[in-house]
């Protein structure tokens, strides 16, 4: 198993939250945050480079009938967030990824953080597209 996907196991059982092992390359986590209820968020591992992961809230929400203004939006807040990307998938449902590279002495803290920032990078923008379904 990948040390930096053990350093991650460790920090999850930590803070207590669920989680679910997908084979040796994934690990799938379902978060609250202040706004969104429920985020679901995978975090892959690479075998070529195992300090490399790759974080991804899918499913945020579907914006049927709005892509447009949905992908507009997305722009907009890809302009000001960095690291984080937001897109829409063919199935018109909001995702929101980043990919980081931890450092050995600093693993748990560094995905930490990344996690911390993707649920905040959801809640101030889950108003915003709210709205737009709404409107």
């Amino acid at each position: 198993m990948n040390k930096y996907r053990r350093e991650i196991i460790k920090e999850l059982d930590e803070l207590e939250l669920n989680y679910r092992e997908v084979d040796d390359v994934a690990i799938e986590i379902c978060v609250r945050g202040e706004i969104c209820q429920r985020i679901n968020i995978t975090v892959v591992f690479f075998d070529k480079l195992p300090n490399l992961v790759s974080i991804a809230a899918t499913d945020i929400l579907s914006v049927n009938g709005k892509r447009k203004e949905a992908l507009e939006l997305i722009n907009e807040i890809n302009n000001t967030t960095r690291w984080f990307t937001l897109s829409a998938d063919k199935n018109d449902c909001v995702n929101c990824s980043v990919d980081t590279f931890l450092s050995e002495e600093g693993s748990r803290f560094e995905f930490n953080l990344m996690l911390v920032y993707l649920v905040k990078v959801i809640d101030e923008n889950y108003s915003k597209f709210m709205k737009l379904l709404w409107n």
